[in-house]
C-alpha cells in the first residue's frame, strides 16, 4: 500500500451515472488488474473504495457509478483536482492459473475491475472470450481485443459460438450459471435453468473434444444434511433427494444437476469435478443479495430483533480462487466443498458494530418460537398477498446443521478462507463506495431508532432465560421488525420460564400457547403475571 496526490486529468461522462476518471501520479504499487485504491474526499470521515480499471506508469484510470453522496461529489471534480489515494490495495487476479483461453464473465458495474485483467492476458499473448448477455449495456468496456460472445444458458443453440474455438486451442469450462431462490416450492423456470441448463452445458463439452475440464458448480444444500454435531462432508450420490435431507427446490435442483455430471463422468467420459460453495459474502454484490440485504437492514438500523441460529458465509473471493484452483487441481468425478466455519446472526451484528457503529441487536428470538411465528405470518400473506417477514424455510436454514467440512478442498486444492471481519470490513467499504450507506455507518434512520426502544420494559429487552419478559394489560405481542404504534409487549413460556413475544396476537395466542388444561386465559393471565 502506498499514499500519494494525484491529480484529476479527465472525469468524463460515459453513460446516464457513469463515469471514467483519468488521475495523474504514482502508480509503484499497483502490482496486477483486480486491485483497488482508496480516495480520501473533503468531508467525508471515511475513504471511497474504487476498484483499478487500468493503470500504467504515472497514470490510473477508474470507472464508477453515481450512487451516493461520494461518488457525486467526485463526478463534479474538474481537471486540475488533487487527491489523497491509497494505492495497491487488495490481492488482484492470480494469472498464473489462467488458460490457453481465458472465458471471462462479467457484467453491469462490476465489469471494470475485468478491464485490466483482459488487457494484461492479451498482453501475455492470450485469446480471451467473454459471454455477454443479450442487450448488456457494459459489453462497451471490454476492449475491442476481447472476443464478445453472446448467449443464454437455457438456449443450447445460443452456446455453440460460445464453445467453438480455433483449431490447435483448448478451453475449460465453469458451469456457474444458475437461478438462486428462498422460495422452497417448485418452479419450472428454476428446474430449466438448473437442470436443463446444465444438461447443455454438459452436450456442449462432450462435443467439444478440445474442451479439457468442466468444474460444475453446486451448492452445499445439495449434500444430504447430517445430525447436528456431525460435520456435512462430501458425498458421491445426490439423486433420489430425500425432501428431509436435502430441502428446497433450490437444493434439489442443485442436487439433480450434480448428479448428472457425475453420471457423465461415469457413462459418458466426461471430464469433470465439483465445487460445492456454502452461502456467500462479500463486496462488489451490485444484484444486493439476501446476505447483503440483510447486511444493509441491520446496518440502517431496520433489523430491531434478530433470529438464533447459526449459518455459514465465505468470501466470495474465496470460493472463486478455490472454483479456480479446482480446474487445476481438482480430480474428474470428485466433489469439493467450499465452506467456512459457522457463524452466528449475533456474531455478524458484533462484527458489523466494530466496523460501522451498526447498532446492536438487543434480542434474540428462540428458533422454536420464531417457526411458529413464521407459520402464522405465512397464513397472513396467503390472505394478503404480501411477502411475510420471515418464513418457515428461512427459519430452517438458521437451525439446520451448517457446520461443513472442507478439509478435503484444503488438502488437494489448497483452499483458504479469510476471516469474516476482513470480509466484512471489505464489504462495508464497498457498500459506502456505491452509497448503500453513508460515510459513519450511521444512517438517519439508523440514528433515529432512540434507546426507549431497548431499554428495560421496551420491545427488545435484554435479559436472563431464565427469567420471564413481562407482561402488560390485555394482550401480549411482539414485534419482529416494524413496531407499530399499539403494540404491547408478549409472552410464551418456553422451558425453565423464558418468555418472548409475538406480534399482534390477542387473547386466543395466550389460551393455545400458555394456558394449561382447563385453565380460562384470564387465568392463564393472572398467573404468568405473578411469575
Amino acid at each position: 500500500m502506498k499514499r500519494g496526490l494525484f491529480t484529476v486529468e479527465v472525469n468524463e461522462k460515459l453513460a446516464p451515472g457513469t463515469f471514467r476518471m483519468v488521475l495523474a501520479g504514482d502508480t509503484s504499487a499497483i502490482t496486477g488488474p483486480g486491485q483497488f485504491v482508496n480516495i480520501a474526499l473533503e468531508g467525508k470521515f471515511l475513504r471511497r473504495p474504487i476498484s483499478v480499471c487500468d493503470y500504467a506508469e504515472g497514470s490510473l484510470t477508474i470507472v464508477y457509478k453515481v450512487v451516493g453522496k461520494g461518488t457525486d461529489q467526485m463526478s463534479q471534480m474538474p481537471a486540475g483536482t488533487k487527491l489523497d489515494i491509497l494505492t495497491g490495495l487488495g490481492n488482484g487476479y492470480d494469472l498464473d492459473k489462467s488458460g490457453q483461453t481465458p472465458l471471462l464473465i462479467g457484467g453491469g458495474v462490476g465489469l471494470p475491475p475485468m478491464i485490466g485483467l483482459c488487457k494484461q492476458l492479451l498482453a501475455e499473448g492470450k485469446k480471451v472470450r467473454a459471454l455477454v448477455l443479450p442487450n448488456d449495456k457494459s459489453v462497451k468496456f471490454i476492449p475491442k481485443e476481447v472476443e464478445v460472445v453472446i448467449g443464454d444458458l437455457t438456449d443450447a443453440e445460443s452456446l455453440e459460438p460460445f464453445f467453438s474455438v480455433p483449431e490447435g486451442c483448448s478451453s475449460v469450462i465453469i458451469h456457474c450459471a444458475s437461478m438462486v431462490t428462498v422460495d422452497p416450492t417448485f418452479s419450472d423456470k428454476l428446474m430449466e435453468v438448473n437442470v436443463t441448463g446444465t444438461r447443455n452445458i454438459i452436450t456442449k463439452v462432450l462435443a467439444h473434444p478440445e474442451c479439457e475440464k468442466m468444474v460444475y458448480v453446486s451448492s452445499t444444500g445439495a449434500i444430504p444434511e447430517q445430525p447436528h454435531g456431525t460435520p456435512i462432508t462430501e458425498v458421491s450420490k445426490f439423486t433420489p433427494c430425500d425432501p428431509k435431507k436435502v430441502v428446497g427446490a433450490y437444493s434439489q435442483s442443485k442436487a439433480t444437476a450434480t448428479q448428472m455430471v457425475l453420471d457423465a463422468v461415469d457413462v459418458m467420459g466426461l471430464k469433470a469435478c465439483v465445487v460445492h460453495p456454502s452461502g456467500i459474502l462479500g463486496p462488489n454484490d451490485h444484484a444486493i443479495g439476501e446476505t447483503t440485504n440483510t447486511l444493509l437492514q441491520i446496518i440502517k438500523g431496520e433489523m430491531p430483533m434478530g433470529m438464533q441460529g447459526s449459518f455459514n458465509l465465505c468470501d466470495v473471493r474465496d470460493l472463486a480462487a478455490g472454483t479456480i484452483a479446482a480446474v487445476d487441481k481438482g480430480r474428474v468425478g470428485e466433489c469439493y466443498i467450499l465452506a467456512n466455519k459457522t457463524v452466528t446472526l449475533k456474531d455478524m451484528c458484533d462484527m458489523l458494530h466494530a466496523e460501522c457503529n451498526a447498532k446492536k441487536i438487543k434480542f434474540y428470538l428462540p428458533l422454536d418460537l420464531a417457526d411458529k411465528i413464521a407459520a402464522g405470518l405465512e397464513k397472513q400473506a396467503e390472505k394478503t398477498g404480501k411477502m411475510p417477514l420471515m418464513t418457515t424455510f428461512s427459519v430452517y436454514n438458521l437451525a439446520r446443521n451448517n457446520e461443513f467440512d472442507c478439509t478435503k478442498a484444503k488438502t488437494e486444492l489448497g483452499y483458504t478462507t479469510r476471516s469474516y471481519e476482513e470480509t466484512i470490513h471489505d464489504e462495508v467499504q464497498w457498500m459506502i463506495a456505491e452509497g448503500l450507506i453513508d460515510g459513519t455507518g450511521v444512517t438517519e434512520k439508523h440514528a433515529e431508532m432512540t434507546d426507549g426502544q431497548v431499554s428495560e420494559g421496551g420491545f427488545f429487552q435484554e435479559f436472563d432465560v431464565k427469567e420471564a419478559y413481562q407482561t402488560v394489560e390485555d394482550s401480549v405481542v411482539g414485534t419482529y421488525q416494524k413496531i407499530e404504534t399499539g403494540a404491547v409487549n408478549g409472552y410464551k413460556k418456553v422451558e425453565n420460564g423464558f418468555v418472548s413475544g409475538y406480534r399482534k396476537i390477542e387473547d386466543k395466542f395466550v389460551q393455545k400457547f400458555l394456558a394449561r388444561k382447563g385453565e380460562t386465559t384470564e387465568e392463564a393471565k393472572k398467573r404468568l403475571s405473578r411469575k
